[in-house]
């Protein structure tokens, strides 16, 4: 059986930091589209970079799945 990878904690992928109406901010799969009603602070970038954008401007909530 295959395991397939969590895309939200997967540092091989890109990532961005997305925003809700509540101003909390978490990581997205670049791959996956943005939800509606969530904007962009941080286009794709690497996951390092991302998550360093997030630690450095926002408090990290859990991802909205």
């Amino acid at each position: 059986m295959m395991s397939i990878p969590d895309l939200f904690d997967d540092p091989s992928t890109e990532s961005r930091v997305v925003i809700d109406g509540h101003g909390r901010a978490c990581l997205w799969p670049a791959c996956c589209p943005v939800p509606l009603g969530w904007t962009t602070a941080l286009c794709p970038a690497p996951y390092d970079e991302a998550v360093a954008f997030l630690n450095g401007h926002h408090d990290r909530s859990s991802p909205a799945r």
